[in-house]
């Protein structure tokens, strides 16, 4: 019986370490009142739980990532850049335009509703970038070349099946990360212009393990002394037993 006290001591131990912590699911509202933004600023956003820091960029014709200024309507996040691009949507006229969404923890994107605002002839389909990268600050990306700098992303297309503003599941597979882009399609497969602004994103954290309280650790290591004095006992034990003719 004391044995089976004291493994049962050690087993609650390793399990208050092994016990993940239940995933939650989020959604942040992104448009808000007119705010132009201006080159290389970001914006913060929470849902109460989980936060986003997200910034403005864009691809220009030269294969090189630039920073846009980020700004926010009504309608949702939009990127202007030097170029003379005043649409003031995420698009792929000129420069292909993205947003960059570095969260505080490792999430799994579920939806993104797309507003095309009054650009209403405007396509909505979508190019979205996953990485495990965790940001502290803005990433030094202004006038690095695209395949070096976006390198750690895994990249996949998110169709529109339809034009017009719409909410959607981006991401079938369910890749998860700390840092997801959404840009205008770069393959544009359709030929036709893809131009939105970022009303809002649902989302889903990933689980982590529970950190275990010092009170865990304490009986993790009373029970490892146990564990140890048994095991111990035990071979004294069967030294005792042996006899010599």
């Amino acid at each position: 019986m004391i044995r089976t006290t004291k493994l049962g001591m050690v087993a609650a131990a390793f399990a208050a370490v092994t016990i993940a912590a239940p995933a939650s699911a989020g959604t942040i509202v992104l448009s808000g009142s007119n705010s132009n933004g201006s080159t290389g600023n970001q914006r913060s956003f929470s849902d109460g739980e989980t936060s986003v820091v997200a910034s403005g960029w864009s691809i220009d014709s030269d294969g090189k990532v630039r920073e846009g200024a980020l700004g926010q309507w009504s309608h949702g996040l939009g990127v202007m850049n030097s170029s003379g691009d005043n649409s003031h949507t995420v698009d792929n006229s000129g420069r292909i335009d993205f947003v960059l969404l570095q969260f505080a923890e490792e999430v799994i994107l579920d939806t993104v509703t797309f507003n095309t605002g009054w650009h209403g002839m405007y396509d909505t389909d979508a190019t979205i970038g996953v990485s495990n990268t965790m940001f502290t600050t803005t990433p030094d990306w202004n006038y690095v070349a695209a395949t070096s700098a976006l390198a750690g992303y895994n990249f996949f297309e998110a169709i529109s099946n339809g034009g017009g503003s719409q909410t959607r599941g981006v991401n079938p597979s369910g890749f998860s990360g700390n840092s997801w882009i959404i840009a205008a399609s770069a393959s544009n497969y359709d030929h036709y212009k893809d131009g939105f602004k970022l009303a809002a994103i649902t989302f889903q954290t990933v689980p982590t393990a529970a950190v275990p309280e010092p009170g865990t650790w304490a009986l993790m290591l009373v029970g490892f002394g146990f564990a140890g004095g048994m095991m111990r006992r035990r071979k004294q034990v069967v030294r005792s037993s042996v006899v010599y003719a």
